[in-house]
């Protein structure tokens, strides 16, 4: 077993130089792949890069330090599908700032804003002005609608859903 893990660990760190990344940073790139994947797929989006190929792109489009200029936040980098539509592959995606992916999403009607997008929502108009003005706990709310206790939370201090529950005092 023990020579296994010394192997994996040495090709893991030939992967490494080989995307000029320590092998923390490696690790840390595989972690961001395997998101972006996991997100695609809850989203019903194919995603058809290895990671190999994802991670080649990301050098190619923004340098040896991609791994610092992508993510989330202002004035870094985001990997977007062209008119938000189709698959992730090589011939449909572009580079563009977090910004720029905001007003895209946007302008082409995928941004995830509430009731829009009813099968990542559960909750209701409704419900959420229920929610924010309600004396429950976080915990039976969560029960209640069948959310998690952060939704509740992130409702209630206006981090989500504040476009309704604007000018509502609890």
């Amino acid at each position: 077993m023990k020579k296994r893990t010394k192997y994996i660990s040495t090709l893991s760190k030939r992967q490494a130089e080989e995307f000029s990344l320590t092998y923390s940073e490696l690790l840390r790139a595989k972690k961001y792949f395997h998101t972006q994947l996991a997100h695609a797929h809850k989203r019903h989006i194919d995603f058809d890069m290895s990671f190999e190929d994802w991670a080649k792109w990301w050098e190619d489009q923004l340098g040896k330090d991609w791994l610092y200029k992508r993510g989330r936040g202002a004035g870094k980098f985001h990997m977007a599908r062209k008119n938000d539509k189709g698959s992730y592959s090589l011939n449909n995606i572009k580079c563009i700032t977090h910004e720029q992916n905001g007003h895209d999403r946007a302008k082409n009607k995928t941004a995830s804003s509430g009731h829009k997008h009813a099968t990542r929502v559960v909750l209701t108009k409704t419900a959420v002005l229920d929610i924010f003005t309600s004396k429950d706990t976080n915990v039976y709310l969560g029960k209640k609608y069948n959310v998690n206790e952060s939704t509740i939370s992130a409702i209630r201090n206006k981090r989500s859903w504040n476009w309704l529950t604007k000018g509502i005092s609890k």
